[in-house]
């Protein structure tokens, strides 16, 4: 697994797929001499496939809390809504943010 974790600490590899291929790449170069059908480099290849998206962001930090001033009104038919926001620390670049509508 420390192929994995070299790939998303010390080579900015923030995706599931990206680090996982890390690894299995990182036990194939280490381990050449072992890439027959029952060896190792073929059971971590296979055991350790992706079940899922690939794409998924792997976070390295604890979320900041975030301020957010959301318009009163939303135009009718607009799903979308741009609120504005700010950190306590600075601004923040990429967010997520959830809206639920409360009744």
């Amino acid at each position: 697994m420390a192929g994995f974790f070299e790939g998303l600490l010390e080579e900015n590899l923030y995706r599931l797929g990206q680090s996982a291929l890390r690894f299995k790449t990182g036990t194939f170069y280490g381990f050449p001499e072992d890439i027959a059908i029952n060896g190792l480099v073929n059971f971590y290849f296979h055991t350790y496939n992706i079940l899922g998206d690939p794409e998924l962001a792997i976070w390295t930090d604890t979320p900041r809390l975030m301020s957010l001033e959301i318009p009163d009104q939303n135009p009718a038919g607009s799903q979308m809504v741009q609120p504005d926001y700010n950190s306590r620390r600075h601004a923040v670049g990429r967010s997520l943010y959830f809206l639920l509508q409360s009744r």
